[in-house]
């Protein structure tokens, strides 16, 4: 090769090597640009599943705290509405309790001289031992006026108004009213005062009568309000034994008179279970559901027997363990009563 084509060739050797060097910059150039493409987009990718994560995070942490707040609010709300309730009908019970004897004088009203100088039911529903006020001392007319002028309170305050229980050794020592026919329920969530509340009131339930004598079973309802062992709450005392036969009396004050029932039977029970019977096909099938209601007694009370001119009261609450299906019921059969006339 001579010089003159050594040279042209050294020369295109030069050009083709410098096409190359171009081109291969050009292609680095492109994979350079790639490649911080793909890194952007990889960046840019966990940059929004961050962001998700932190808003999901942050969403859930707000939804906590709002129920936080919400629950705590209903306690609170729950435990004033409790102590208002509380409040309310202590301070009924300071001024128109019957159970306390305010005269403090013994009387028979309250049953202090014993059940054998009260008429028993037997001669009472024959029209015999009645009541007679001619034979009270100046004492016992004195409470017995007391009484009644409370009865009256209790009616011109509300006109469901029927009268007062009180359980010694329990809290429960409230009025009773009786519920209206148009709307059986209407106590569940009111109070005494027909007032929203939901706790609501002791009553009787309306297909029963408001006079405890025409009522073969007198059906009594209430709440179960553990917070502050209100309204029916405390039968569950009955569940105890040595509470059960240290404590039988029930004392129920309506405008009929004042009437002393012996709590026989406490026993624990579905709600479907009919404890709620207030018509029986004859005196047998009374009789029959008393001693049914004996036998379901979780404890004994020794010497009571029935006979079908019994009367029997109901009282019921839902239970400690299942407030939807399971209920307390306590059976108490009348003993002695004394009858305003």
């Amino acid at each position: 090769m001579d010089k003159t084509n050594r040279t042209n060739f050294i020369q295109n050797q030069n050009t083709v090597n410098q096409e190359h060097s171009a081109r291969d910059v050009f292609i680095h150039s492109l994979e350079n640009a790639k490649k911080k493409d793909l890194a952007g987009n990889r960046k840019t990718k966990f940059s929004l599943s961050r962001v998700v994560r932190r808003m999901i995070w942050l969403t859930m942490v707000v939804s906590l705290i709002a129920v936080i707040v919400w629950q705590s609010a209903t306690v609170i709300s729950a435990k004033r509405e409790y102590a208002q309730g509380n409040d309310f009908y202590q301070n009924l019970a300071d001024s128109l309790s019957l159970s306390a004897g305010d005269t403090g004088l013994i009387s028979t009203l309250y049953g202090e001289k014993g059940a054998g100088e009260l008429p028993d039911y037997e001669e009472m529903k024959n029209g015999a031992g009645i009541l007679d006020k001619d034979s009270l001392t100046s004492a016992e007319k004195k409470e017995l006026a007391l009484y009644n002028a409370k009865l009256a309170v209790l009616k011109s305050q509300n006109s469901d108004a029927v009268g007062w229980i009180y359980i010694p050794g329990t809290n429960i020592d409230y009025p009773i009213v009786m519920a209206p026919k148009d709307d059986p329920e209407f106590y569940i969530d009111h109070s005494f005062t027909k007032a929203e509340y939901a706790h609501g009131a002791l009553y009787i339930e309306a297909r029963c009568r408001d006079s405890i004598l025409e009522n073969k079973n007198t059906i009594i309802v209430g709440h179960n309000i553990r917070l502050q062992g209100m309204m029916f709450n405390q039968l569950a005392k009955f569940e105890q034994e040595d509470f059960f036969k240290n404590h039988s009396e029930v004392y129920i004050y309506t405008e009929e008179g004042k009437f002393v029932f012996n709590l026989f039977s406490f026993y624990r029970v579905n709600y479907l279970y009919p404890f709620r019977r207030v018509t029986f096909k004859d005196d047998n099938d009374f009789v029959q559901y008393l001693q049914t209601m004996q036998e379901n007694s979780w404890h004994n009370r020794d010497g009571v027997t029935f006979t079908a001119e019994d009367r029997i009261i109901t009282m019921y609450t839902c239970t400690n363990d299942n407030v939807k299906t399971n209920r307390y019921v306590a059976v108490a059969v009348l003993k002695d009563c004394l009858l305003n006339e």
